[in-house]
C-alpha cells in the first residue's frame, strides 16, 4: 500500500464560517521521523578513550540512571559506523524536504507525494552513516527510555437537551407561541496513547578509540510499533513523535559518556543482559 508516505493524508472537509469554501483537514501524519531526521551526522558519532567495554558499561549505568530499561544486548557486535562523504549534503536535503512538508500544512496546501520522491527521501535519509563490516567485535545495546504519553482531545454527543424558540406569530392570524426542540449535548474525552523512545547504541573499535554510534526510534508502546518509512498516525500525537525526545536522550548520552571517568563502570561489573 504506497500512500502512508511521509505525508498527511485527507480525511475530511469542513466548511469555513461564513462562507462555502472549505479548509482541508489533517488527521494523520507520517510516523517515520527518527533522531537521525533531526540529529545533524557528525553529532551521531563520538569518539572515546575509554575501552569498548568499559564504554559499554557506562551505557548500562546511564540507562539505568535514566530510569530505563535495556531491551537488547550484544557483545559480538561486527560492524563499525562512520559518515559517508555526502552525509551533510543529504542531512540537508531531508532538512528542507521536512520543512516543505510541514509548511504544506500550515498553509493548507499539501499534494501526495509520487513514488519518486518518496524514495528520493528515504535514499537521502539512510545514506548519511555507513555501516561496515569489523575484525574486533563491538557492542549493540537498545534500550527503552522516556515513557509518556500522547493526548487526543475530542468531544462526544451524550444525549440531548431542550432548546427553546420563540415564533411571533402573524398579527391577526398566528397568535405569537414559544417551542421546544432537542439539542444535542456533548462531552470532552481524551484519548491516551503511550509512547516511549527506544535507542539503539552502538559501540565499536575506531582506530585504538572506542566510537559510539546512536539512533533513537519513537515507539507506540501499545502496539509496539515503531517509527518506519511507511507508517502513519494521528496529527494530536505529533510533538510525542517528531523525534526530538530521541535527539535529547542521544545527546544526554553522549555528555556522560564525555563527561566522566567511565573506569569507575569497569570495578566489580559485568556486561551481560538485564
Amino acid at each position: 500500500m504506497r500512500s502512508l508516505l511521509p505525508a498527511a493524508f485527507l480525511l475530511a472537509l469542513v466548511f469555513l464560517v461564513g462562507g462555502c469554501a472549505t479548509r482541508t483537514v489533517y488527521s494523520k501524519i507520517s510516523f517515520a521521523y527518527t533522531s537521525e531526521h533531526r540529529m545533524p551526522p557528525p553529532e551521531r558519532i563520538i569518539t572515546l578513550d575509554a575501552s569498548p567495554q568499559t564504554a559499554a558499561l557506562a551505557v548500562r549505568k546511564w540507562v539505568e540512571n535514566e530510569n530505563g530499561k535495556i531491551l537488547g544486548f550484544e557483545d559480538d557486535h561486527e560492524y563499525t559506523y562512520r559518515l559517508l562523504p555526502d552525509a551533510m549534503q543529504n542531512y540537508a536535503a531531508v532538512q528542507e524536504i521536512t520543512r516543505k512538508e510541514w509548511k504544506a500544512y500550515d498553509d493548507n496546501d499539501f499534494r501526495e507525494w509520487t513514488d519518486e520522491e518518496w524514495e528520493r527521501f528515504r535514499t537521502l535519509s539512510t545514506t548519511q552513516v555507513a555501516r561496515s563490516n569489523s575484525s574486533q567485535p563491538g557492542y549493540a545495546i537498545t534500550a527503552r527510555l522516556g515513557d509518556r504519553d500522547g493526548t487526543y482531545n475530542y468531544r462526544v454527543q451524550s444525549g440531548t437537551t431542550m432548546g427553546f424558540g420563540y415564533n411571533p406569530g402573524v398579527p391577526g392570524m398566528v397568535p405569537a407561541y414559544t417551542y421546544s426542540y432537542p439539542v444535542p449535548k456533548y462531552e470532552s474525552k481524551t484519548k491516551t496513547v503511550p509512547f516511549y523512545s527506544q535507542l539503539e547504541i552502538y559501540i565499536f573499535n575506531d582506530g585504538g578509540k572506542t566510537g559510539v554510534y546512536a539512533i533513537g526510534y519513537p515507539v507506540e508502546a501499545d502496539k509496539d510499533i515503531r517509527a518506519n518509512y511507511g507508517n502513519s498516525i494521528g496529527h494530536a500525537y505529533w510533538k510525542s513523535v517528531d523525534g526530538t525526545h530521541e535527539v535529547a536522550f542521544i545527546k544526554q548520552l553522549f555528555a556522560f559518556l564525555k563527561g566522566n571517568n567511565l573506569d569507575i563502570y569497569t570495578s566489580g561489573e559485568s556486561l551481560s543482559a538485564d
